[in-house]
């Protein structure tokens, strides 16, 4: 469970909304004799059959990363970050009225939890391969495909991995974006992340921009 002001948290359909949108690279948590292990790894959403369930994520990890091998039937969290940005209390109108603000920062998160499951299945391998790779590479000018390699490469790196998928139980997210502030103070908060050279914090001043759209 995500925990935040109540202004920022998504509803469980919001949520499944934004994770789907989710490119990123996700952070993948067990714990296994008191330990835990963490792996960051690309993932893709798939929503549940006529609405039954809250879904399953799909991905894969190297062979040599030993976390395999304590994962399956384990439970996890699956972190995805997006964009973030630190907000400095000169962004608010409010410190020039009263001086009543401190530093914080923006940012969009989803949390998953639910069992992982391995698999060493070729051609469940493959599909999800290939899956992870339509999904990337769509925004590229000549997408490269997985039959664009000779097959006999493919099936070697096939087999230096392994396949998992996550049966979602709880989904929450969060997207603080200034909501509790007033449109005095986003507004400044949006003028500054628009000049700034870091391209995250843009990112995150045109998503409050078209928060504030929407308004």
């Amino acid at each position: 469970m995500i925990y935040g002001h109540p202004k920022h948290l998504l509803s469980v359909r919001d949520a499944a909304e934004a994770l789907a949108s989710y490119s990123g690279i996700a952070v993948i948590m067990t714990v296994a004799a008191g330990r835990v292990d963490a792996t960051h790894l690309p993932v893709i959403f798939e929503p549940p059959a006529q609405g039954a369930g809250l879904g399953r994520l799909i991905g894969h990890l190297a062979r040599g990363n030993d976390h395999w091998r304590t994962m399956d039937e384990a439970q996890c969290l699956v972190i995805c970050a997006a964009a973030q940005a630190y907000i400095s209390p000169g962004s608010y109108e409010t410190k020039n009225q009263t001086g009543k603000v401190v530093p914080t920062w923006n940012c969009e998160a989803v949390h998953i939890r639910g069992t992982i499951r391995t698999t060493q299945d070729p051609q469940m391998l493959r599909a999800i391969v290939e899956r992870l790779t339509q999904r990337h590479e769509a925004s590229q000018n000549d997408p490269w495909k997985i039959t664009d390699a000779p097959q006999q490469y493919i099936e070697k790196q096939l087999a230096g991995i392994i396949g998992f998928e996550v049966e979602i139980s709880e989904i929450s997210a969060k997207r603080k974006m200034s909501q509790e502030k007033s449109t005095a103070d986003r507004q400044g908060v949006i003028a500054r992340l628009s000049r700034s050279d870091d391209a995250g914090d843009r990112r995150v001043g045109a998503i409050m921009a078209q928060l504030e759209a929407q308004r």
